[in-house]
């Protein structure tokens, strides 16, 4: 395993390499193709110190969109990371260019390079995403917990990860006395929420001694203590724990960089709102913002504006209903806008206001919000910062994902936060924009297939308990 892991380390520093080689390459491969000269021209003495610079921004945003370690990624997913990279290097350049009358510089050197960044950094990626997997093989995985809890986690890493995973043994909590047998044939355990902390303690000590990797999926608890400073009392270790939220200081940097933010994109976006405000008013009849309550930091209720999406009186026969696949209460105009995202731009009034922030967990509807505390505990930890357009939650989940997944993302960006974790999930949104909308749930079809093979790998693991018990 050590092996393995000083083999991709040294990939990733190869990787890094070629990544500024193919940003600093296209630059001179531009100059040529305008010029037929590079290094006596100019616009290359020019541009020489604003390229340094250019590569170092792509580094970070390939880096944002974990192009370096995230090797579950599509090829899709990759291209449009790669472009959205491009994207915002061609636009900081730009800014630069505009800003400093007396640079000597070629539209044409700026868009070839462009140009060869997309092809190149997209072809060399999917390249290098293909010789992990194959350098990795395919782990083998145990899942333990609960049947509920395990058939789900069986299910995301069938659906999605097939081609990274096996999975070959599905445990119940009360058979890890079984795990010293099975553990030698997997690579890695997954341990659900749903064990008890005893057990995820034995669990853990048994995968330190056949040096197995684990993978716990975390309780709000085990949120909590993600950071946590120790302290003693006399000759007694102690965690210090302190309450989820933001200091004064972070609040203050957040609120301005909402400011900021939220000012410039509305005025940069104005002929946008306007295009969309015609599209919603010819497309359908009733008023083109749609106002609805939903909740914010310290539980507050405020009327949310979106562009309107549906038919109006969508609820009058349902009551508080979430949006499907295929909603037919979808105007068309608004199913073009909740694909794009674009919906949510009146939002950015919220922001400007202090009512809400750039990122942080989704504001909820109060219907939802109290049968979520019912049935989730702890979903009102979630509301000790401010609401968001975008959050941890959106870039990392689907609109399928179940609110207690989401709870866990939102819970995560409250005690990790930082002005660097907002600005990596801004730029992530970007690119899920340009995606659409992640893929929703199975059908029924597909999920009773599944489960099918998950009822298979649990009769197989029994059968290799009982064999085992037999032959003693």
């Amino acid at each position: 395993m050590s092996k393995e892991k000083t083999k991709l380390r040294l990939l990733k520093l190869i990787v890094l390499l070629v990544d500024a080689a193919i940003v600093y390459g296209s630059y001179l491969v531009g100059m040529y193709l305008k010029f037929r000269e590079v290094f006596t021209h100019p616009v290359y003495r020019e541009l020489q110190f604003i390229i340094i610079g250019i590569i170092i921004v792509e580094l970070i945003a390939i880096y944002v969109y974990d192009l370096y370690h995230d090797l579950h990624k599509s090829n899709e997913a990759i291209v449009v990371s790669v472009l959205v990279t491009v994207a915002i290097s061609g636009m900081i350049t730009l800014i630069y260019i505009f800003l400093d009358d007396g640079l000597i510089y070629s539209r044409f050197v700026i868009s070839y390079a462009l140009i060869i960044q997309a092809v190149l950094l997209s072809l060399w990626h999917i390249l290098v995403h293909r010789i992990v997997i194959r350098l990795l093989g395919l782990i083998k995985v145990a899942i333990i917990g609960s049947f509920d809890e395990s058939r789900d986690v069986a299910i995301k890493l069938l659906t999605k990860y097939k081609k990274r995973y096996q999975i070959v043994y599905i445990l119940e909590a009360n058979q890890l006395d079984k795990v010293k047998k099975i553990i030698k044939d997997v690579d890695i355990l997954i341990a659900c929420s749903s064990m008890a902390l005893d057990e995820k303690n034995l669990l853990r000590a048994n995968c330190s001694q056949y040096e197995k990797n684990l993978f716990i999926i975390p309780e709000v608890y085990d949120i909590s203590i993600r950071h946590t400073n120790w302290q003693q009392f006399d000759d007694i270790a102690v965690l210090s724990l302190s309450s989820m939220g933001m200091s004064l200081d972070e609040r203050f940097i957040k609120r301005v960089v909402d400011l900021f933010v939220s000012t410039m994109v509305m005025m940069v976006f104005l002929p946008i709102y306007i295009l969309v405000a015609i599209l919603v008013k010819l497309s359908s009849k009733g008023p083109v913002i749609f106002r609805q309550d939903r909740v914010t930091k310290n539980n507050k209720v405020f009327g949310l504006y979106k562009f309107r999406t549906m038919v109006v009186g969508a609820e009058k026969d349902t009551g508080p209903v979430f949006a499907t696949t295929g909603d037919e209460r979808l105007t068309r105009i608004g199913v073009l806008l909740r694909r794009s995202r674009l919906d949510e731009l009146p939002q950015l009034w919220h922001v400007f206001t202090g009512t809400m922030s750039l990122v942080g967990p989704r504001p909820e509807r109060p219907y939802f919000i109290e049968q979520f505390k019912d049935e989730i505990p702890n979903f009102e930890q979630r509301l000790r910062v401010k609401a968001g357009i975008t959050g941890l939650a959106q870039v990392m989940g689907k609109y399928s994902t179940k609110p207690s997944n989401k709870l866990r993302y939102d819970l995560m960006y409250i005690n990790n936060y930082s002005i660097w974790l907002d600005l990596k999930i801004m730029i992530q949104t970007i690119g899920i924009i340009f995606m659409g909308e992640k893929a929703n749930g199975l059908d029924a079809e597909e999920e009773a297939r599944y489960i099918e093979q998950i009822e298979t790998i649990i009769t197989r693991t029994h059968q290799n308990i009982v064999e085992d018990n037999v032959s003693k």
